[in-house]
């Protein structure tokens, strides 16, 4: 019982006197844990890869092997689609297909027309859909669109990624359809 007694009044003694100090000295032990919080948030700040691509988080099951072996030796398998709706104008319809063949993130883009007074352009983008990329491309795109609805006052365009891929797209992290209306 007596060692027992000693670690207690040894632990008491030295909590009191660490109690003292942080009294005494207040800007010291502040300034010593602002010191070890900047040292941590700088570790993690520089170690930490902040991603939209949901299967880099993923743990190592076969799954995701099976889909980065897929992606480097089939690279084209999961190349992200991006549509384009243009409503009720052809000439900017067309306008905006040569403006988005111009792209060089784009592999390939056709137009289709619904009979509803519908302009569907859909784009082949050079990324994979889950790729962190994905988001200023979409940017890009909507800039296109924006200049387009300029031109052609009145009309409206919505930009979208495909949702039928392996996951959802980074772009649905931007928007799932941005829509460019202007009025002239």
């Amino acid at each position: 019982m007596g060692l027992r007694a000693k670690s207690v009044e040894l632990r008491t003694a030295f909590l009191s006197r660490m109690a003292r100090f942080a009294v005494d000295k207040p800007r010291t032990i502040v300034a010593i844990f602002l010191a070890i919080t900047a040292l941590a948030l700088t570790y993690l700040i520089l170690n930490i890869k902040i991603t939209t691509d949901p299967v880099q988080v993923m743990p190592n099951t076969p799954a995701k092997v099976g889909l980065s072996l897929l992606l480097n030796y089939f690279r084209d398998y999961d190349y992200s689609t991006a549509y384009l709706v243009v409503y009720g104008n052809k000439s900017a319809a067309l306008s905006l297909l040569n403006a988005i063949k111009g792209q060089d993130y784009v592999i390939n883009a056709a137009l289709s027309y619904n009979g509803s007074n519908m302009y569907i352009i859909t784009a082949t983008v050079n990324q994979q859909s889950l790729s962190d990329k994905l988001i200023p491309i979409y940017l890009g795109l909507r800039e296109v669109a924006n200049e387009v609805a300029r031109e052609y006052g009145g009309v409206k365009v919505l930009i979208g990624g495909d949702r039928l891929r392996i996951s959802t797209t980074s772009c649905l992290a931007l928007s799932v359809s941005t829509m460019v209306s202007y009025s002239m």
